[in-house]
């Protein structure tokens, strides 16, 4: 019946499902605040109706949900012998309001039910059609934003995910976060279709970044052009020389301080003078890494003291968390090994060999182009968040996943 009212297949069950799931935070934000009242029980239901009926209407997508509940198993083993050998976790995994596991790893819009939605997706062109329509909400989202931050004159009240807690910024990791991914997919789009109006659209999401995001989030973009470019490069040309001079030049006169002075008067006749990121730029401490450093050093004595297997999932949130709220270790292979130990290095050195594996030997540059985008916005972990909520990295391991289907196949 829903097939013949609705009037859609599977694939395009699964495509509107895809949206909605990497959108969730965008649209539900401004749902729940409009007219609709939109509860978190029928925002799921919404996302979740499409999944069922794709799953109803094709074998194939059936499939993909058995492989996904082998993944959500295995995660929720983790947890759970965690808790059996330390039980003193208990607090961190059912009653922490804001990071709790059924609050940010279990929860269905949870960061890993990404490797569900990109499971399920088997046509790169879809999936790219679909990252467009979600980077377009995250853009009206990003505007939603914006205009209560301007009217108090630039300042942001970063809430947390209970409500319960504001603390007042001059920018925003999550918006800088939201809003990076939209430079980085409009311009995979100027890229594919030499279109101007998605270069524009790629710019001012990154000025916006620039403006009102962490520093942070302006690495992802600069990973994504590095990568972009490595990836489809063949041999060394003219134009590698030329880009590489360039670097070397600009990089001499930063030296002898004549980048700063350049950018400063730009940014003084511009108005921009007074941005964080600016600021920290010009008095050098664009680089300093906002007490990184000792998190990064507990995190590491944590390892030492660890054991052989690690403390086990949610391991560095005991110590760290006594000092920082979230408790995690900022970077994902501190995290892995906190959690696991030697098999946490083992995993780490087997996703990098398998991503080196995946660039060297996928011939679809579409499906390529794709994976570019997602391990760029999960290089965010390497500074910030934490794997267990990160939705780009688990869609990361679902491309890395496929890939492996579709190289049975083949052979």
């Amino acid at each position: 019946m829903l097939k013949h009212v609705l009037k859609i297949d599977s694939q395009k069950a699964i495509f509107i499902a895809f949206i909605l799931f990497f959108s969730y935070k965008s649209w539900y934000a401004m749902l729940r605040v409009g007219k609709f009242q939109f509860t978190k029980l029928a925002s799921i239901l919404l996302i979740y109706a499409f999944v069922f009926l794709g799953a109803y209407l094709s074998k194939k997508v059936r499939s993909k949900l058995i492989i996904f509940a082998g993944v959500f198993v295995l995660c929720a083993s983790a947890f759970f012998i965690t808790y059996l050998l330390h039980p003193n976790y208990g607090w961190w995994f059912f009653h922490n309001a804001d990071y709790g596991i059924f609050n940010s790893v279990f929860y269905p819009t949870a960061g890993i039910y990404a490797f569900l939605f990109v499971l399920m997706c088997d046509d790169p062109e879809d999936m790219r059609k679909g990252l467009k329509i979600v980077a377009y909400i995250m853009l009206i989202y990003a505007v939603y934003q914006l205009v209560p931050v301007i009217q108090r004159g630039g300042t942001w009240n970063n809430i947390s995910k209970t409500g319960l807690q504001v603390n007042q910024s001059t920018h925003s990791l999550g918006f800088g976060y939201r809003t990076v991914m939209c430079s980085v997919v409009f311009f995979e789009e100027f890229l594919q279709t030499k279109k101007k109006r998605f270069l524009l659209l790629s710019m001012t999401s990154l000025l916006a970044v620039l403006v009102y995001g962490g520093r942070g989030c302006l690495l992802v973009f600069i990973l994504y052009l590095i990568l972009r470019y490595l990836i489809h490069k063949k041999g060394i040309t003219k134009k590698d020389v030329l880009i590489l001079g360039l670097a070397l030049i600009i990089i001499g006169l930063n030296e002898l301080g004549i980048i700063k002075s350049v950018i400063g008067s730009i940014c003084d006749f511009a108005g921009l003078s007074n941005i964080r990121t600016v600021e920290m730029f010009l008095d050098g401490t664009m680089f300093e890494d906002n007490a990184r450093s000792i998190i990064w050093s507990m995190a590491i004595e944590m390892i030492k003291t660890g054991g052989i297997f690690g403390r086990g999932v949610y391991g560095d949130r005991l110590v760290i968390g006594n000092y920082y709220s979230w408790g995690y270790s900022h970077n994902i292979f501190l995290e892995m090994m906190v959690s696991f130990g030697v098999i946490g290095l083992i995993l780490i050195i087997l996703l990098i060999w398998k991503i080196w594996k995946y660039f060297r030997n996928e011939t679809d540059n579409r499906w390529k182009n794709i994976f570019v985008i997602f391990l760029c916005l999960s290089c965010q972990l390497l500074v910030s968040d934490s794997f267990w909520y990160n939705s780009w990295f688990w869609g990361s391991l679902a491309l890395l996943y496929k890939y492996k289907l579709r190289s049975k196949i083949r052979k």
